[in-house]
């Protein structure tokens, strides 16, 4: 497997709905970690409640100077599923697209609700 030596972003995928378990996990180990979320209304029959929830359901993104060691530590978190990768190894993503995704972040805006958006 062939690691990029330079200091970069990758994709972890995640089992379902333990992007915030694996942020947490990767969070205490150090990791510099990329997590957009947006808040959504959730309606109960008696109550309404406001919900921060992963913009990419399954992934995070983890900025690091990858290598072995690293690699088999991020796989070892729970919920952590694997880095993304093709036949030659792991994929950088470049900071551009980063970049962009912390700007959607930014910039959702509002509460997504069923019908709409609610400007609480």
């Amino acid at each position: 497997m062939k690691y990029s030596p330079e200091l970069s972003w990758y994709a972890v995928r995640t089992r379902s709905k333990a992007e915030q378990l694996v942020s947490n996990g990767l969070g205490a180990k150090q990791f510099e970690l990329l997590m957009p979320t947006y808040q959504a209304v959730s309606r109960r029959k008696d109550r309404q409640k406001i919900l921060t929830k992963p913009i990419f359901n399954g992934y995070l993104f983890v900025r690091l100077q990858l290598n072995p060691e690293k690699h088999l530590e991020i796989l070892k978190t729970l919920g952590v599923i694997q880095i993304l990768k093709n036949s030659q190894g792991p994929l950088t993503i470049p900071d551009d697209q980063i970049q962009n995704m912390k700007l959607l972040e930014n910039h959702v805006g509002g509460v997504l609700s069923f019908s709409g958006i609610c400007n609480w």
